[in-house]
């Protein structure tokens, strides 16, 4: 087994959409209200906002509920990367993990297919407000914060080789945060020349790897 450890992010990197972006299309919301959902995600993506701002924002729009979740849960799997699905062997022949800021609940069906143990998965948490209508985050998970997938992989502490692979801000940070993990740019669902300039090494899909 190659000892290097695989940490994948998961929207537009394991599935080819982002997931609060699946969530707007599916709700009745305005025009202008998707486009907004979807300018803040590329917005953080690119490092241009911080995550948590983020992330708050689109929840407020979106006002997510148990719905919301059944219905994402159940056409997650049709959203995965092709190059994913065309190498499920390389999850069980290597130590990978998936480190994201989406959120478990929808994370964990993904996982199961590519036999990622879901004690691999660290991920948002979804909890309810106060009135048990909408979900808000979990601030106590450090992935709600900036920084957070550098917190959580910092906190692992592995010895061996280290590869963050994904597409935005958010997952260059690790390796700006620690330089002796490498970070690999993911391009087959987006290219963000921004963040494709300071990768190691920059990867079109899982044949690549």
């Amino acid at each position: 087994m190659n000892k290097t450890i695989y940490f994948f992010d998961f929207d537009s990197t394991l599935i080819n959409a982002e997931t609060l972006d699946l969530i707007a299309s599916n709700k009745n919301l305005k025009d202008i209200e998707i486009e907004k959902i979807k300018e803040i995600t590329n917005q953080a993506m690119n490092g241009e906002i911080s995550f948590n701002k983020a992330l708050n924002e689109r929840l407020k729009i979106l006002k997510i509920n148990q719905n919301d979740v059944f219905e994402i849960k159940n056409q997650i799997h049709t959203k995965i990367n092709k190059s994913i699905l065309d190498n499920i062997s390389f999850f069980s022949k290597n130590n990978c993990f998936i480190i994201s800021g989406g959120f478990r609940e929808i994370i964990q069906p993904v996982a199961y297919i590519l036999k990622i143990p879901f004690e691999k998965v660290f991920a948002n948490n979804l909890i309810f407000d106060q009135q048990f209508e909408h979900f808000i985050l979990d601030n106590e998970n450090p992935l709600a914060h900036n920084k957070g997938k550098s917190h959580v992989i910092n906190q692992l502490d592995f010895k061996e080789n280290q590869i963050m692979i994904g597409d935005g801000y958010t997952d260059l940070e690790v390796k700006l945060e620690n330089p002796k993990i490498k970070f690999y740019a993911y391009t087959e669902v987006v290219y963000r020349n921004n963040i494709v300039i300071q990768a190691d090494k920059v990867i079109s899909n899982l044949n690549e790897l």
